[in-house]
């Protein structure tokens, strides 16, 4: 009961009504979601949101996850973001097209370099990101039964230098602690 009456609050809290990267930079979705790729990033970039940088350079992701733990959605689950860019997983490729993307917040203003720093710590990652994104992720398994555990991946996992050793993803860092994200979501599982 405790589980079902935090992940109604949680949807009720952070319902957004108007998605803001929709059209120009997603796509139709063809395929069932059958996974989740965590990406971070920094709020700010040489003073630019990161929503205008991610248009600047034509990426977008389904959802952002603030510092303090607010969920702002920014691609309707209908259509494809993209997030993943070059990418594989268990046989499968171009991740967009059946990933969901969810972007963790770096707090601040911050040069690339800085980001890269930040993101080994794991201080940077805040316990209300751990907790919006498992219930997130958690949400997402339930409306998308096709969407397992072992699928929910970081975007160094499924982009890194293996696989894109000219251009490789290290997001969301070595600070980011996976095993504590699942276990949380495993907590709502249960």
């Amino acid at each position: 009961m405790l589980v079902a009456l935090s992940l109604e609050l949680f949807l009720i809290q952070n319902r957004q009504l108007k998605h803001t990267l929709m059209d120009e930079y997603s796509k139709p979705l063809l395929e069932d979601w059958e996974g989740i790729v965590i990406h971070s990033a920094s709020e700010f970039i040489n003073k630019k949101p990161i929503r205008d940088f991610l248009e600047s350079i034509k990426v977008s992701a389904h959802y952002f996850v603030r510092p303090k733990g607010v969920v702002k959605q920014m691609v309707p689950l209908y259509r494809q973001a993209k997030h993943a860019g070059v990418s594989r997983w268990k046989g499968m490729s171009n991740l967009n097209k059946n990933f969901i993307g969810i972007e963790i917040l770096v707090e601040g203003d911050n040069t690339y370099e800085e980001f890269l720093r930040k993101i080994k710590r794991p201080e940077t990652f805040t316990a209300e990101q751990y907790e919006s994104t498992a219930i997130l992720c958690y949400s997402m398994m339930s409306k998308f039964p096709t969407i397992s555990m072992d699928n929910i991946v970081m975007h160094s996992e499924v982009s890194g230098p293996d696989i894109r050793p000219d251009d490789p993803k290290y997001d969301p860092g070595e600070g980011f602690d996976m095993d504590l994200l699942k276990s949380k979501i495993k907590y709502f599982t249960a």
